[in-house]
């Protein structure tokens, strides 16, 4: 059983690490589509700019704006929000609440019975 958990962590990690190689790979790809964008606002709008030239400044431009956006959400609390929505959907924090909760029912009785005398 015990290796089972082992491997069934180890899985886990796994899902992870590609997870997070997938937000990087991510990253890539929106540069790729803003390239192809970019070629294509160029050629129906006859926008003249280099592209081998500008096309890079223009890629981390755009991941500056949208590091600003995250931060924006981030400050405006809603990050904070979608996080308490998921966990309300998770059992096992919800379990650890309703354990929180019953050991500060046992708290206060606790208090209580020694308030009294």
């Amino acid at each position: 059983m015990m290796k089972l958990t082992k491997i069934g962590a180890f899985l886990i990690d796994c899902k992870i690490w590609l997870s997070r190689a997938g937000s990087y790979a991510t990253m890539l790809n929106l540069g790729m589509l803003l390239l192809l964008v970019l070629d294509k606002v160029k050629g129906i709008y006859d926008v003249n700019f280099d592209l081998q030239r500008w096309g890079l400044p223009i890629f981390f431009g755009t991941i500056v704006v949208l590091m600003m956006i995250g931060y924006l959400d981030w400050r405006l609390g809603f990050l904070r929000y979608e996080t308490s929505r998921t966990q309300q959907q998770n059992p096992e924090i919800q379990e650890i609440r309703r354990d929180v909760v019953e050991i500060r029912k046992m708290l206060e009785e606790m208090n209580h019975g020694r308030n009294k005398n």
